[in-house]
């Protein structure tokens, strides 16, 4: 079974709030922080998927990416998210929560007890989740992207056999 993890682009733009620094020093006071995303949420298939992990003693991680950067690997402990992608929902532990945000309402809250610098290395290993084929680009404008982390080589990919064309229709309809 593929793991799961989760790239969340976010801005400091947004708050005036230097957003790693809030949340490292919620979980140096406490343990543990909840970190949210705004806007569109997502399905709760992936919820139960990271859950599940979670349960079975495997690692869950939210990769943050700033800009284009990526910046550092949390480590998730807790997921929830809205009934629907559009849903917002408040921090289940608002003292848990950096106060710059901790009255609003965000349609997915990760539960994070470290935040770390990321290992340039990792990158290569990581993969989008539904398609395990490519690597997830630093380009776009996507909040949220569902990876997966596989250290083996990707296959190549399969020649196609050049078909021999028809001799009637040139290869039109073939």
């Amino acid at each position: 079974m593929k793991n799961l993890h989760f790239l969340l682009r976010y801005s400091d733009k947004l708050s005036d709030a230097d957003t790693i620094a809030e949340h490292s020093a919620v979980i140096e006071a406490n343990g543990s922080v909840w970190m949210g995303k705004f806007g569109i949420g997502m399905n709760q298939s992936f919820v139960k998927t990271a859950k599940l992990q979670l349960e079975r003693g495997e690692q869950c991680y939210l990769y943050l990416m700033h800009g284009s950067k990526f910046t550092c690997r949390a480590n998730i402990i807790d997921v929830i998210a809205g009934s629907t992608s559009k849903t917002e929902i408040s921090s289940k532990e608002p003292h848990l929560t950096p106060a710059y945000y901790r009255k609003k309402k965000c349609s997915i809250w990760f539960k994070l007890s470290a935040i770390e610098p990321i290992d340039k290395k990792e990158l290569k290993h990581l993969w989008l989740y539904n398609n395990p084929s490519f690597h997830p680009s630093s380009a776009g404008m996507r909040g949220l992207i569902y990876l997966t982390y596989n250290d083996q080589p990707a296959p190549a990919p399969k020649e196609k056999k050049q078909q021999k064309l028809s001799i009637y229709t040139e290869g039109l309809f073939d």
